[in-house]
């Protein structure tokens, strides 16, 4: 069962669950790494096998840009943490990739 904090997680979710349908990825919400004493959570994580390959953060608005920068550093940290390939910050409306 995935546990949501809005429905535009939810939603953004299973958009992304129904696009890797046919392929090798899985995904999974609410992702929760553990480093040392510290936890870090992240609204969405897709996988290659073990390894992640895209962290999803969901924000209900990016339309400001100082919540956009603070995100963008968010997302720099969290592909630093998972060693992911990228991440991707979004509203819904605007899709932030970063490598």
């Amino acid at each position: 069962m995935n546990n949501f904090y809005s429905e535009l997680e939810k939603n953004l979710f299973n958009r992304f669950k129904q696009a890797i349908i046919d392929s090798n990825l899985t995904i999974h919400s609410n992702d929760i790494w553990r480093f040392g004493r510290s936890k870090k959570e992240f609204d969405i994580v897709i996988y290659e096998g073990n390894h992640p390959l895209a962290v999803i953060e969901v924000k209900s608005n990016l339309s400001n840009i100082n919540i956009l920068a603070r995100e963008k550093e968010n997302i720099r940290s969290a592909i630093s943490i998972t060693n992911s390939r990228f991440g991707i910050i979004t509203d819904n409306k605007v899709f932030t990739f970063m490598i």
